[in-house]
């Protein structure tokens, strides 16, 4: 698991993996094109070899989990 924490007016792209993941917000404020607002409390799978990019409304922590092999 990785943590991200991202400032507010910030863009940010997730990186790729080779595995589905689930990001879980723990606080903050943001837009995920694919999904829409997220907020703290939020869970949202990304699957495999995805690139999703968010635009940060307030500083947010993301709890990131994936299977490393």
């Amino acid at each position: 698991m990785c943590v991200l924490q991202v400032k507010a007016e910030a863009n940010y792209s997730f990186t790729k993996e080779d595995s589905a993941s689930i990001i879980l917000i723990t606080s903050g404020k943001g837009q995920l094109a694919e999904v829409g607002q997220l907020l703290s409390g939020h869970v949202i799978f990304i699957p495999a070899n995805e690139t999703p990019s968010m635009k940060v409304e307030e500083d947010i922590t993301i709890y990131r989990a994936l299977c490393m092999q």
